[in-house]
């Protein structure tokens, strides 16, 4: 028996392809408006390097395989423009066992995230020093940060989006199981994987 969410996607491709893979922006705004909305904040570090000075800040091999990684964990596709002005994010998957890296845009990053000040912690529990220590990078000449307010999530599965690909405005993603829908400020909708608790990778919910 098709879902209701199902419906949704037929109802706006039924003039279109017989069956569109991609679900839109205007496809999710509709899915989600369904889901059970969360709270989720940053509680740990977070690397954050402007694109633009990835490659001064490592070796030839070492941004070659960080450029190799990008995306892969959503399978996300990122246009140029988009890449050259972003913000390259690094996490952990534990699921894959592999690094979680992506681009943020600025924006974003300013209105969203602030410098990290606080005592470090555990260097073994912060996904992005993992990811960086796969890497070879030292996490001491990288730049950190948390993020100052709240996201608004729900739950993928809720609305029967788990296995979908999604565009988004930085190009295109893949729903994992357990994963999340993100809904930010502006209207946006993206998703991210699940940790090994099944909250979003590096956050924790918001109280």
């Amino acid at each position: 028996m098709k879902s209701f969410y199902d419906f949704l996607l037929f109802k706006e491709n039924a003039n279109s392809e017989p069956e569109q893979k991609i679900v839109t922006q205007k496809q999710l705004e509709q899915i989600y408006s369904q889901g059970k909305i969360m709270m989720f904040i940053k509680n740990t570090p977070v690397a954050l390097v402007p694109f633009a000075k990835l490659k001064s800040m490592t070796t030839d091999q070492q941004f070659k395989e960080i450029m190799n990684s990008i995306g892969n964990v959503d399978n996300t596709s990122y246009e140029d423009e988009y890449l050259n002005k972003g913000f390259v994010v690094f996490q952990w998957d534990n699921k894959s066992n592999n690094p979680d890296v992506y681009v943020a845009d600025p924006v974003t990053v300013s209105k969203k995230y602030s410098s990290f000040q606080g005592e470090m912690p555990n260097a073994k529990k912060v996904p992005s020093f993992t990811a960086l220590n796969y890497f070879g990078i030292n996490p001491n000449q990288v730049p950190l940060f948390v993020k100052k307010v709240p996201t608004e999530m729900i739950h993928a599965a809720d609305v029967n989006m788990e296995g979908k690909r999604i565009q988004t405005n930085w190009g295109e993603q893949d729903v994992g199981n357990g994963g999340f829908l993100v809904k930010e400020e502006n209207g946006h909708i993206y998703t991210v994987s699940p940790d090994e608790h099944g909250f979003p990778i590096g956050y924790i919910p918001f109280e």
